[in-house]
C-alpha cells in the first residue's frame, strides 16, 4: 500500500481539491497556506497546521485498519 495515497487521502477529506501528490513534503509554511486556500467549508475557520494534525491522525487511522486487514489475510487486490 502507498503510504502517499493513504496520506492524501487523508488530507483530502479537509479541502475541497485533491492535494498535491507531494504535499507531505512541502515546507510547513507552504503546505499550511495551501491548505488554507483550498480548505473545505466545514474547516473553514480552522489552521492549516490544525487541518494537517487531524488528516495525519485520520491517516493513522487508515494505517491500523489496514494492517489489521492483513494480519488477518484480507487482500484489498
Amino acid at each position: 500500500m502507498d503510504n502517499t495515497l493513504l496520506a492524501n487521502l487523508a488530507l483530502g477529506n479537509f479541502v475541497c481539491q485533491p492535494p498535491p501528490d507531494d504535499i507531505w513534503e512541502w515546507d510547513d509554511d507552504d503546505a499550511n497556506d495551501w491548505v488554507e486556500k483550498n480548505i473545505w467549508q466545514p474547516f473553514e475557520y480552522w489552521s492549516g497546521k490544525d487541518i494537517f494534525s487531524e488528516a495525519d491522525s485520520l491517516y493513522r487511522q487508515f494505517i491500523e485498519v489496514y494492517d489489521m486487514g492483513y494480519k488477518k489475510g484480507l487482500t484489498h487486490e
